[in-house]
Parts: structure tokens; sequence; C-alpha cells
């Protein structure tokens, strides 16, 4: 049987609220990271971003196993970078040394 997971990524720049404080997984199922707080520019940046999704992603696919969790987390993590403004991602890629984007 194949599962089909879909994930409705936003990121949210405003830091009314601390990164940690929250579920990443709203309850209409999307996934939110924050990172108002971030610049991206840094390697410091670009890892905390990092974490941040990768919690996020790990909360959203908590009920998986195996390979359909690691498909879902893949699926979490490429939404929530496609659903970074472009700059944020030029900037991340050269903090994290890539010409990609």
């Amino acid at each position: 049987m194949k599962t089909l997971i879909s994930v409705a990524a936003i990121l949210t720049a405003a830091a009314a609220t601390p990164a940690l404080a929250q579920s990443p997984v709203l309850a209409d199922g999307r996934v939110q990271v924050r990172i108002g707080d971030l610049d991206l520019s840094t390697i410091a940046g670009a890892g905390a971003l990092d974490r941040r999704i990768d919690r996020a992603a790990r909360s959203a696919c908590a009920g998986g196993m195996g390979l359909q969790a690691h498909r879902c987390r893949v699926a979490v993590r490429t939404d929530l970078m496609q659903a970074l403004p472009i700059a944020g991602r030029q900037d991340y890629a050269r903090a994290r040394g890539s010409n990609a984007v």
C-alpha cells in the first residue's frame, strides 16, 4: 500500500513567541517554523534553522515508522525550505557553503 503525505508548510517571520514555546504542528495540520529571530546568512543561523526544521519534521511525522517516517520528514523539510523566501534560501545556501538554492 502506498501512502501519500501532504504537508502544508509555513515559515513565520514574527518572533512574538519563543520558538520552543509551542508545537510546530498547527491544529489544521500545517507545520510552522519561526525564522524572525534568525540571521540565515550566518553558520549559526543556518544551523538553528536546520534544528528547527528537524524538530518540526519529527513532530509532524511522529506517527510513522521506518521509511515512511523518513519520507515524511524529507517532505516536511522540502516544503519548509520552499516556503522560505528566495533571499533567505540564498543566505542559507551561502552560509552552508553551497551554490545550490
